[in-house]
């Protein structure tokens, strides 16, 4: 059993490391409390730099409400889905 957890947990941390897009986990309350390590590649930001952070802060102002939005509904079902693109601001202060 303890094979199986610790392979599942390799295939999990080597895709959280090597996809295209940053992941997060975020509280109710909209704390982050995980992000992939992919985030440098994306955002240019350590994971640490961001965990603690409310994740609208990024946002880019136009897909804020858009955000809150979905962010609402998965609140109220979580274990729905929903999909969408928002701009968030890249350490170098572009928007990607």
């Amino acid at each position: 059993m303890e094979e199986t957890v610790s392979l599942h947990e390799r295939y999990f941390n080597t895709l959280m490391e090597n996809m295209a897009d940053a992941f997060s986990i975020v509280d109710a309350d909209g704390t982050i409390r995980y992000f992939s390590d992919s985030l440098p590649r994306v955002l240019g930001y350590g994971p640490e730099e961001q965990v603690g952070d409310h994740f609208i802060e990024k946002v880019h102002p136009d897909g804020v409400a858009i955000t809150i939005n979905y962010y609402e509904q998965l609140l109220k079902e979580p274990s729905g889905k929903v999909q969408f693109e928002v701009q968030a601001l890249h350490k170098d202060g572009s928007w990607r």
